[in-house]
């Protein structure tokens, strides 16, 4: 059972005065935006915060996005130093005509550089090989895809291959694929990779040349659709998914990720680049930072049940939100819930509640509460006078204490008397070796 805690109010009144990012005057953000792709969404990298959104729900197929998702699982249970040898299957497995980079059944990279392959030129058979290496199989590592994806919050997902190659049980949603990207972004390797323009892959036991590998996103590029503050991240196309975009861009300390499904094409305006770009503009135009406190912030010192110490609560994450440019401070509510039978013991980071952020009844973020530091069980646990103080229950506590000084008391009178009697036959014994 949760129970509401006072808001902050006194904490705004401060950062009010601090004059922070906020100014008194609201503008309404624009909510005649929209795109030209069916399904869309522009969310706060940091926070997962949703800046705008169009049929983020709905089930489609994601192409070569996928591979955010096996670069993922690549970097967090694999080795980048570590040799891979291509097999047959991971260099042929592919559809002819796919993107790949050409690589040979038997030639030898590292995983680093399959991961460049995968993110820059969308490799496929690059794709099928971390499979190989990190799942045992590329259905085996579908599976744990998945599993991780749902581990993530992208509960609407499934994936059966690591590439995004068609199949009817391979989809995702836009808000799903926001999800996985926040994730991955927060992974120094794969935000390197996917901000590179393009890596030179060298000679290796099959091919004595170098090859040189070019991003594929126009973002970074020298192209009309260059974008200053892009940082990444991935495209895709097939012809049952049409185009489809996963980018990030990073302006003024705000970071927003976008993406977008089944983007149309018209003569040579690709959308998914046009709408990304809109959306990143909507977001850099029209929101600004309000930052209330970090994660180190105590929030609430806490006595709990049966507890040896206050218990300091505080936030699992930074509170590091958008809001729309001109918002009043006023209309930002901050609440606290934490776990109302909260007992000894508490672990250090244990999660004992959550804390959100509403504007006039919006919510814009939600962070778990967790415990600043361990509570171990007092010695007197248990002692304590309940919190229901009815007769019955002062008379129960009175007579718990009665029933414990009675012990110690016939515990001391026992003690006394096995001292006492020792005493007396030491005493006895004495005596009676003067009288010999």
């Amino acid at each position: 059972m949760l129970r509401n805690r006072l808001n902050f109010t006194l904490l705004m009144l401060i950062i009010f005065i601090l004059q922070i990012t906020i100014t008194t005057n609201a503008q309404p953000v624009d909510s005649t935006f929209e795109v030209a792709s069916p399904s869309a969404i522009l969310i706060n990298a940091k926070t997962g915060q949703i800046l705008f959104e169009k049929n983020i729900h709905e089930r489609m197929y994601p192409a070569s996005i996928t591979k955010i998702m096996t670069a993922t699982l690549a970097l967090e249970k694999g080795n980048l130093q570590s040799k891979v040898i291509m097999s047959h299957h991971a260099v042929y497995d592919i559809e002819p005509g796919s993107s790949n980079v050409g690589l040979m059944e038997g030639e030898e990279v590292t995983l680093a550089q399959l991961l460049f392959c995968l993110l820059l030129n969308s490799g496929n058979e690059a794709a099928n090989a971390i499979a190989e290496t990190i799942g045992g199989s590329e259905e085996n590592f579908a599976k744990i895809m998945t599993q991780r994806a749902k581990e993530l919050g992208a509960k609407d997902t499934n994936f059966v291959n690591p590439n995004g190659l068609p199949n009817p049980n391979h989809y995702t949603t836009a808000y799903d694929m926001s999800l996985i990207a926040k994730h991955a972004m927060k992974l120094p390797a794969f935000r390197e990779i996917i901000n590179t323009k393009n890596f030179t892959l060298p000679p290796t036991n099959k091919n004595p040349r170098e090859k040189e590998l070019y991003n594929s996103n126009k973002l970074l590029g020298n192209s009309k659709y260059y974008y200053p503050y892009a940082i990444g991240v991935k495209t895709g196309y097939t012809t049952i998914a049409g185009s489809t975009f996963v980018g990030a861009a990073n302006k003024d300390d705000i970071e927003l990720i976008a993406v977008v499904l089944n983007s149309p094409i018209e003569g040579y305006n690709s959308y998914m680049y046009l709408d990304t770009i809109k959306m990143f503009n909507h977001g850099f135009d029209n929101f600004e930072v309000y930052k209330s406190f970090d994660k180190n912030h105590i929030l609430e010192t806490l006595k709990i049940s049966g507890g040896n110490k206050a218990l300091r609560a505080v936030p699992q994450d930074d509170l590091n939100i958008l809001i729309p440019k001109g918002t009043n401070i006023k209309d930002i509510i901050i609440t606290t819930k934490i776990n109302e039978n909260l007992t000894a013991p508490v672990k250090k980071g244990e999660i004992i509640g959550f804390l959100s952020i509403a504007e006039k009844g919006r919510s814009l973020q939600r962070v778990n509460i967790i415990a600043n530091n361990g509570v171990g069980k007092s010695i007197f646990a248990g002692l304590s006078i309940p919190k229901q103080k009815s007769f019955p229950s002062i008379l129960w506590f009175v007579i718990k204490w009665i029933l414990l000084v009675i012990t110690l008391a016939v515990l001391i009178l026992i003690i006394a008397a096995i001292v006492y009697d020792k005493y007396s036959n030491h005493k006895r014994r004495k005596s009676k070796s003067f009288l010999k």
